[in-house]
């Protein structure tokens, strides 16, 4: 499937990587589900960052499209939103932290992907958010 990539997308993504700028959605989602197919193995903290980083784009993106737009987007991703969420577990704190969290606005609800981790990069980060979510 190819998404749209229009003038005003490619506006949104200055300043991002040269993939996304070039391809936007037509990289990241299929690059978020190769993440999301790996989710259960990733052990290093800055990796997993920059995976969820890409996630976030989308959601960036996504507020830019048409509804119609939105609606084939969202059902690409619910498939590869579940498969993460049932490769992951939810952590009380956000992965990048109390003050980035706060600087960026990054809330629950809505960049749910900040507040999972997978076993592996739990206990490779010793420590890290032991506080885990009821």
């Amino acid at each position: 499937m190819t998404h749209p990539h229009n003038d005003i997308i490619k506006a949104a993504m200055r300043g991002k990587s040269e993939l996304v700028q070039r391809a936007g959605l037509n990289y990241l989602i299929p690059t978020w589900a190769r993440n999301a197919a790996a989710a259960d193995g990733e052990g290093n903290m800055d990796v997993w960052r920059n995976d969820l980083d890409g996630r976030k784009i989308i959601d960036e993106i996504f507020d830019l499209l048409s509804q119609e737009e939105r609606l084939v987007v969202q059902k690409e991703l619910e498939l590869t939103d579940q498969l993460f969420a049932s490769k992951t577990f939810e952590v009380n704190e956000c992965v990048w932290g109390e003050t980035n969290e706060r600087n960026n606005g990054y809330d629950r609800i809505k960049h749910w992907y900040y507040y999972r981790v997978n076993q592996r990069l739990f206990d490779a980060e010793g420590g890290y958010s032991r506080r885990l979510t009821n």
